[in-house]
């Protein structure tokens, strides 16, 4: 393979690599997290730096209420970052 072949592969697996961030994964939900005895997500102080980002707590599929029994989140850690519909 050549050299200028070469450079044109790896421009395209990076171009590839960008378009696949880009995605709008928003679209579907990542988890659901429902009907559970207790908290649906707990975190303890001892967690760090955790993401959510568009997961459903406390409701089925449809987002009819299916609640956890107990709190939808109980954050204790630091840094945590929900993002959701």
């Amino acid at each position: 393979m050549s050299v200028l072949r070469l450079k044109e592969l790896v421009t395209k697996v990076r171009a590839d690599l960008a378009a696949e961030r880009q995605r709008d994964y928003r679209k579907t939900p990542v988890n659901i997290t429902s009907g559970n005895v207790g908290n649906g997500v707990t975190l303890t102080e001892r967690t760090r730096d955790n993401f959510f980002d568009n997961n459903y707590i406390g409701v089925n599929r449809t987002r009819g209420t299916l609640p956890n029994t107990g709190q939808p989140v109980s954050d204790a850690g630091t840094r945590s970052v929900f993002l959701g519909p």
